[in-house]
């Protein structure tokens, strides 16, 4: 189902006519991809709106003493696929479509559902070449380096080392990592270690496979023609394909034409203008400076409340004596007792 946006939130059209409205370029009645009098004001428009929504992102302290706050919505929950070893016969295989060799990329297409976005980074063996994955189109299609003159129904191969790629605007995850077993039975959690302890288990049980059991994210080195990439270490190797929940410090892209809506929503908006208007002010040195930044900073300490208020726990335990907390499971707090269990493990264990 299909799911419309509030007419009241503000999008990136919206703050770009706050802006030039603000430096006093006339705005037309109903504006192109820009804003302004004409395109050469826009790039001035756009470089503020861009610079007050990083100041909203990752806003100044409200108070003295006090950390940067942490939205909640930077932190959504996402899916990776920890995928074992995919070793497709020539019946079931790939054919290489829009093959060009001035690009020295081709794009592949396999005949069923095979391919995930963990696979980028890692190498699909086509008549013993190995061909690095570059780009995940959909589970049928991928973009690799090279040109494989791959026929109708080739076989092929993609060796799992137990690293996967995580998404390119993933700049840290959070909290626990949980993985779903493929016959729907429990979660399981998975406890994070460093990345020497993962190369250290692998060198001491090289072959073995299983459900992953430990994690460690380590960074990927860059010359600096991308951002900067992660990728996901787990070991054991799976022994078949895993879905794995987790949180994420999301990186946000720029606001424009394709990406119009602002993180947080129709709550944050005003915010989100007035943080605008508030580096349009500053990078101006208007007389009247200061009025805006310190309309942003009211802005933003109500937008923080609301933040929290949004995400808090409607409680946390039961009152003993005047202070004391204690966290009860719901089986408890109903009366029942005894030793609870998840697929016969001990909850205490689990």
């Amino acid at each position: 189902m299909s799911q419309t946006e509030s007419t009241l939130s503000l999008a990136y059209v919206d703050l770009m006519e706050a802006v030039a409205a603000y430096l006093g370029y006339a705005t037309p009645a109903s504006p192109y991809d820009g804003i302004g009098s004409s395109p050469s004001t826009d790039p001035e428009c756009d470089g503020y709106v861009q610079a007050g929504y990083r100041q909203f992102l990752y806003p100044p302290p409200v108070d003295k003493g006090e950390s940067r706050y942490p939205w909640r919505f930077l932190k959504p929950t996402t899916t990776l696929y920890a995928w074992a070893t995919v070793d497709v016969e020539e019946d079931d295989g790939l054919t290489a479509e829009n093959d060009t060799p001035e690009s020295g990329q081709s794009t592949l297409t396999a005949q069923t559902a095979t391919f995930y976005p963990s696979m980028v980074g890692s190498s699909i063996t086509i008549d013993s070449t190995d061909y690095e994955i570059l780009t995940y189109t959909s589970s049928t299609v991928i973009v690799v380096d090279g040109n494989p003159s791959a026929a109708e129904a080739t076989a092929f191969t993609i060796t799992s080392a137990g690293n996967y790629r995580l998404p390119g605007d993933c700049g840290s995850i959070q909290g626990p990592l949980t993985l779903y077993d493929p016959d729907g039975t429990c979660y399981r959690p998975i406890t994070f270690t460093s990345e020497q302890r993962i190369r250290q288990n692998r060198m001491q049980d090289y072959d073995l496979t299983g459900f992953p059991s430990w994690a460690a994210v380590r960074p990927l080195s860059t010359a600096g023609t991308t951002g900067q990439r992660f990728e996901l270490m787990v070991w054991p190797t799976p022994d078949q394909t895993y879905q794995l929940e987790y949180r994420y410090i999301i990186l946000p892209p720029k606001l424009d034409a394709t990406n119009k809506y602002p993180l947080g929503g129709l709550a944050h908006g005003e915010t989100i203008k007035a943080s605008c208007l508030s580096v349009a002010e500053r990078e101006r040195n208007d007389p009247k400076l200061r009025d805006w930044q310190k309309r942003f900073l009211e802005l933003l300490a109500q937008s923080i409340a609301v933040d929290r208020a949004a995400n808090a726990a409607e409680h946390y335990g039961f009152m003993r004596g005047s202070e004391q907390l204690e966290y009860r499971s719901p089986a408890a707090r109903h009366g029942y007792a005894g030793t609870f269990t998840i697929n016969g493990v001990p909850l205490e264990d689990y």
